[in-house]
């Protein structure tokens, strides 16, 4: 025989009744739970996975908070590169990244840092798209972005590689090492002018 307990404190009920505290679970409980775990907690990829419209995603359940567009143009990414490029080539902070995320979220594996042509094209198979290994019009869609999207040179928005430049890996003289090595090379150079014994005029 359930006894009810006596709290008191501010917020909790003089006595308990049997079925308090009792979970939604416990009674008729919808057909999709909506993101919603067992404990309650709303949990953005069970909603996305739960989701019967997988072809649209909405973005702003995903967003990571270094993204930041501000309406500029998508462009056309391949394997290689990283949010650090692509905010060097067009402004737009964190895409990589957010890419990423979108790709987690239904159900791609990817790694960090630079994105990979095999995770390009697992997601692009996964969403029935042309394996090509370029992120345009079609996988910004699926992945839930919105437009404007990259454009092509041709006036459409099909990638064409003989014009159009999809941002990648790093310029030689982008990366890190070049930029070291052209430091060590001019200390170098400027140790060897101030300090290399002169004969006697």
């Amino acid at each position: 025989m359930f006894q009810q307990q006596s709290f008191g404190h501010f917020g909790a009920p003089d006595a308990l009744s049997a079925d308090y505290g009792v979970t939604l679970d416990q009674y008729d409980k919808p057909e999709s739970s909506g993101g919603y775990d067992q404990t309650g907690q709303y949990d953005m990829t069970q909603d996305l996975q739960s989701s019967s419209q997988t072809t649209q995603v909405d973005v702003s359940k995903i967003l990571t908070s270094g993204y930041k567009r501000n309406g500029k143009k998508l462009p056309f990414i391949k394997g290689g590169a990283t949010d650090a490029v692509v905010k060097s080539a067009t402004g737009i902070e964190g895409l990589i990244t957010e890419i990423k995320a979108s790709m987690k979220a239904l159900g791609v594996s990817v790694s960090t840092g630079a994105i990979t042509d095999a995770e390009i094209k697992a997601f692009q198979a996964k969403k029935g798209l042309t394996q090509d290994g370029i992120i345009g019009k079609k996988t910004y869609e699926k992945l839930g972005f919105t437009a404007p999207f990259p454009t092509s040179s041709s006036g459409g928005s099909t990638y064409n590689p003989s014009t159009d430049t999809a941002i990648s890996k790093p310029k030689f003289y982008q990366q890190k090492w070049f930029h070291y090595s052209a430091i060590a090379l001019v200390v170098a150079a400027t140790g060897l002018v101030l300090f290399y014994p002169r004969g006697e005029e």
